[in-house]
């Protein structure tokens, strides 16, 4: 029954309330023999909530009756409930597990129609210009299929109206606002809508075939990690901006309607629930509870569509960095009805207490999205892609963390009668009332206290341990103290972090709670170490970051940061057992590594970090290889690596570390080349080294690792020359080196590498 356009009939919270209390006191008749009739209870309002309370009724009564040993029919229940035929259609489908309640849509028009598309085995099949080849999604008012344009001779997805010519003029309306609401965005990150037109009574419109899962299934396997979550998120954020820019707001916005193309990157799709800014056609009535409820805005939970604008997708955004930083959303019970509850009357669990690596400004920024009052949100998606992109660079974000007394504040507000019973508590307290219980109060006081000076302990750990990681960082990657010059700064600067790190060690080594970021300190002052002090310690420290690293992969076996940090930590601890001449056990390391990093870079194809550390590893195993005489396996490593760095430089090509990579990775190879006699491949491969090497410089003069390279690079190309028998080419080459390096010694007069 369609609730009437004019109508103002919300979904308030008592409603949702109701709905609950009739809802299990049928299921309790039920159990108890009773088989209380629906058609007795559905007297609790008009349109909507009619429709809610309808849906979960029958969904219980399906389950009593299979438990019972009964295989209920549809049909039975559209003869019972003959205006609802599309809501017993899809709650049937729901108890067969063939779609999800968080996956639909909380509204149900009426309907008569019975569902007309061809079942797969019908398939593949002609349809106008188009052969349908398979059913690939089916929602609660559209079936779309995979299917070949012949015209064009390419593959596209089409949708058609789930009921066919027996679709309600509201279904159809809402069908082609779809189609015309995402047609008018041309957008890298939107799946573009191709065609819209009819093929006898059927209506369909055609839009690009994502070649990929939806990040939803991506989610099946775990979290993301935060930097790949974030650079995911800023993309879908850009791509919604420009939506709401031509007054489109999705409302439906989710990790199922994400999309993830064969190159990782993300593509937005159904705009079934999309709404214009300024449309006033009534195809959403006040009171009609649209969309699913984890990711929904509390003023969408609520029906309020006057309220829903470009800040309900903002919340939604935020919804989507929460599920892919804890691999769960926001909010989430058995049935939809507990989860609108939590939406309206609880705070979303911080996303650090649910894993403490989760970095705090990533934190920060899904908990202002998901802030219940809108204007307390970012104030749009631009606002929030700004602040991903503050995150992703390393600078501060300017969002804050809510402080306890906010906190208490909203517990207050959510719960006025606890609240009210505690103040009465207190007074009673401070007069003297019940002697007893001022006791025991006091002794759960103090228990209260001491659990809370342990967080507070832990928290202040935590925060030491980023300041200290984020000034490392500071230290290590900036072009600054890469300056000529400034070479004995740096070293000083990465003693006094090196000092920090190891105070953190003393007083939490035991610690099992903070046992990821004891593996992250680990492996800084392996590396650290093995930069200032020596490679025996710095292999020590990084074979604990190891042990730990391997002990949260057991536990955790689908959380994807600890795999990564395992790789990381595998790949570091290989090139001190290389530099400390412990061979084969390097080798063990690397190829432990690339396995891990190859299984990550292959189902995470958008996180450069992955790929990164898995040329690292074949750098690493290379060099092993090298070293001990078999050329032709190092060799194969090598290129390997520059497969892997080639890409990265291809999709990111203003990232100089990849570039820096890349000119590394050849200069090895050529090595190898050289090795081996054949000194024509190995002239070929330095100066394609020397390419890169000069843009580098040239774009970065102040960075002294970049012109050692350089230097490097022709010294080795010059004795290839001199090989040849071209001394003069060969002279001009080695004339080039030595220009550099008296540079960089003048420079750096502390630096014994240059002199050398």
């Amino acid at each position: 029954m369609n609730a009437d356009p004019d109508e103002d009939s919300q979904l308030p919270l008592e409603v949702i309330h109701r709905v609950e209390e009739v809802c299990a006191a049928f299921e309790e008749g039920w159990r108890g023999g009773a088989r209380p009739a629906i058609e007795n209870l559905l007297d609790v309002g008009p349109g909507p909530q009619r429709a809610v309370l309808l849906r979960e009724l029958l969904a219980v009564e399906l389950e009593c009756r299979r438990l019972a040993g009964e295989r209920p029919a549809a049909a039975e229940y559209s003869e019972r409930f003959p205006a609802d035929g599309a809501l017993v259609d899809l709650v049937f489908r729901e108890a067969e597990g063939a779609t999800s309640v968080c996956d639909e849509t909380i509204d149900s028009p009426a309907r008569n129609a019975r569902h007309e598309m061809p079942a797969d085995q019908d398939l593949p099949r002609g349809f106008g210009d188009y052969e349908l080849i398979e059913e690939i999604a089916r929602g609660g008012m559209g079936v779309v299929y995979k299917a070949r344009q012949a015209a064009l001779e390419r593959i596209v997805a089409v949708k058609m109206i789930l009921a066919g010519n027996l679709a309600s003029d509201d279904e159809v309306e809402r069908f082609y606002f779809e189609a015309q609401a995402a047609a008018q965005l041309d957008h890298p990150n939107i799946v573009p809508i191709i065609e819209v037109g009819q093929v006898g009574a059927q209506r369909f419109f055609s839009m690009g075939f994502v070649a990929g899962a939806s990040l939803a299934q991506r989610l099946a396997a775990g979290p993301l990690a935060p930097r790949e979550a974030a650079g995911l998120l800023l993309a879908v954020a850009d791509a919604v901006q420009y939506a709401h820019g031509r007054d489109v707001v999705h409302r439906d916005l989710k990790p199922a309607n994400i999309l993830l193309d064969a190159d990782g990157r993300p593509r937005i799709t159904d705009f079934g629930l999309a709404k214009r800014v300024k449309d006033n056609s009534g195809l959403t009535a006040t009171g009609q509870v649209l969309g699913t409820p984890s990711y929904m805005p509390p003023e969408q939970a609520t029906g309020k569509t006057q309220l829903v604008g470009p800040v309900s997708d903002v919340y939604s955004l935020g919804a989507v960095l929460y599920a892919m930083l804890t691999g769960r959303p926001p909010f989430q019970a058995a049935n939809m009805l507990d989860t609108l509850k939590q939406v309206l009357e609880q705070e979303p669990v911080p996303p650090r207490q649910l894993d403490p690596t989760i970095p705090r400004d990533l934190e920060t920024i899904a908990l202002k999205c998901l802030e219940k009052a809108p204007s307390k949100r970012y104030e749009s998606a631009q606002s929030l892609a700004d602040e991903l992109r503050r995150y992703l660079a390393g600078k501060p974000i300017l969002a804050r963390p809510v402080g306890r007394l906010e906190r208490a504040q909203r517990w207050c507000r959510r719960n006025p009668v606890v609240a009210g019973l505690s103040a009465v508590v207190v007074l009673a307290l401070v007069s003297g009332i019940g002697v007893s219980t001022y006791f025991a109060v006091k002794a759960d006081a103090r228990a209260r206290e001491a659990i809370a000076e342990r967080e507070r302990a832990e928290e202040g750990f935590r925060e030491a341990r980023e300041t200290v990681d984020k000034y490392f960082t500071s230290v290590s990657e900036s072009k600054l103290l890469n300056v000529p010059g400034l070479q004995p700064l740096r070293k000083e600067l990465l003693e006094s972090a090196l000092a920090h790190y190891e105070k953190f060690i003393g007083r939490y080594g035991d610690d099992p709670n903070v046992q990821a970021e004891l593996a992250s300190t680990y492996l800084r002052v392996g590396t650290i170490t093995s930069d200032i002090v020596s490679q025996e310690q710095s292999l020590a420290a990084l074979e604990k970051a190891v042990e730990i690293c391997r002990k949260l992969v057991h536990e955790n076996p689908m959380t994807t940061r600890h795999q990564d940090a395992l790789a990381s930590a595998i790949i570091r601890l290989g090139h001190s057992q290389r530099t400390t001449g412990r061979s084969a056990a390097a080798e063990v390391s690397y190829q432990r590594a690339i396995e891990i990093d190859e299984k990550l870079a292959r189902e995470n194809p958008t996180a450069t970090n992955y790929q990164q550390e898995l040329s690292n590893a074949y750098i690493g195993l290379g060099r092993v290889q090298g070293a001990t005489g078999r050329r032709v396996e190092a060799e194969a490593s090598y290129q390997r690596a520059i497969a892997v760095d080639e890409k990265l430089v291809r999709e990111n090509p203003t990232a100089t570390r990849y570039q820096d990579a890349l000119a590394s990775a050849i200069i090895r190879l050529g090595q190898e080349q050289g090795a081996t006699g054949r000194r024509a491949e190995a002239e070929l491969s330095y100066q394609s080294a020397i390419e890169i090497c000069e843009k580098l410089v040239r774009e970065n003069p102040t960075v002294a690792d970049y012109q050692d390279r350089l230097a490097q690079t022709y010294s080795n190309l010059g004795y290839v020359q001199r090989d040849t028998g071209r001394r003069v080419e060969a002279e001009a080459s080695i004339k080039r080196a030595i220009a550099i390096n008296e540079k960089l010694v003048r420079e750096n007069p502390t630096v014994t590498s240059y002199q050398d």
